[in-house]
């Protein structure tokens, strides 16, 4: 597994907005809640890839063959790998989201 695409393509899109409303604190009150439903959706969508991720952690196999308790091995890196990075985007848009929460 890797993280998947659209997350990228949210994330992208979150910072070009954040972009265009230049200083918060003078944003436009439907400017931030824009911001912040995006914000939301790209952190329900962090979460459901986190649970997925997590999933493949759980359902290692007993591969018998030393090729597939290799490629297994492997597979599990790459999810806990995945894993890491999706905990720690998950944390930044959470606390992003509460900030944008104080500025309504």
């Amino acid at each position: 597994m890797s993280i998947p695409s659209n997350i990228g393509t949210e994330l992208a899109n979150l910072q070009k907005q954040l972009t265009a409303a230049g200083t918060l604190a003078n944003a436009s009150a439907p400017t931030i809640l824009a911001l912040q439903l995006n914000c939301a959706q790209l952190l329900s969508d962090i979460d459901t890839a986190l649970t997925n991720a997590a999933g493949k952690l759980d359902s290692f196999g007993d591969p018998t063959d030393p090729v597939d308790i290799v490629n297994e091995f492997a597979g599990i890196v790459e999810s806990a790998t995945d894993q890491n990075t999706l905990a720690n985007m998950a944390g930044y848009v959470g606390r992003s989201n509460i900030n944008l929460d104080q500025l309504l």
